[in-house]
């Protein structure tokens, strides 16, 4: 007499399975972990560069419409400009004489002395409400970019034989042909860019 099979699964087969669908769960966690943090880094990756591109579009604009108006600072001394290497200053990468639309007005155009700074980790931008500086005058200060590593300007002229020679200082009375900017982030974004002044003929 044959012996009726039974239906349904043995104690090692329900094993087996749980593992299996354990082992799919861990893979598809693993995955969609991967995923978003991928994403993630993508779009902080992203914010940053715009955030680069903003600072570079501000830096152009204050390069490429510098004036060659000196200025006196709070003591009532000569001052370049435009001025780098300022020993005075801490973190203060370069500091020029600019011009910005008048508000209000239709094309016309107001100086502005403008300086970048390097502090900590931010990229800072500095404005005074006037030229010639009193002690007393109160600075404006905008953090820019966070989370830089690197900020680095170097000046470049053509000499009379029409070589290029670079300084990370300028203090002359005149303006340079052009300035090499360096930008880079602790997570290792980097950007170089040419900056184009006026009358310089690098751009």
């Amino acid at each position: 007499m044959r012996r009726r099979s039974t239906a349904g699964f043995t104690l090692l087969e329900m094993v087996v399975a749980l593992a299996i669908f354990a082992l799919i769960g861990i893979a598809s966690y693993l995955l969609i972990s991967t995923f978003l943090n991928t994403r993630e880094h993508v779009a902080a990756r992203q914010d940053q560069m715009r955030r680069m591109e903003i600072a570079i579009s501000l830096l152009e604009r204050d390069f490429r419409f510098a004036t060659g108006r000196g200025v006196r600072d709070q003591h009532g001394d000569r001052e370049a400009p435009l001025l780098a290497g300022n020993e005075n200053e801490t973190g203060e990468l370069v500091r020029m004489t600019t011009t910005r639309p008048l508000p209000g007005s239709s094309g016309q155009q107001q100086l502005q002395r403008v300086a970048w700074r390097l502090e900590g980790d931010r990229l800072v931008r500095v404005t005074w409400p006037v030229l010639d500086r009193a002690q007393d005058t109160k600075e404006f200060s905008q953090v820019i970019l966070e989370g830089m590593r690197l900020a680095e300007f170097h000046f470049l002229r053509l000499d009379a034989g029409n070589r290029l020679r670079s300084s990370g200082d300028w203090q002359d009375a005149s303006l340079p042909d052009g300035v090499e900017l360096v930008l880079e982030t602790r997570s290792g974004l980097r950007l170089e860019r040419l900056l184009e002044t006026p009358g310089g003929g690098l751009g």
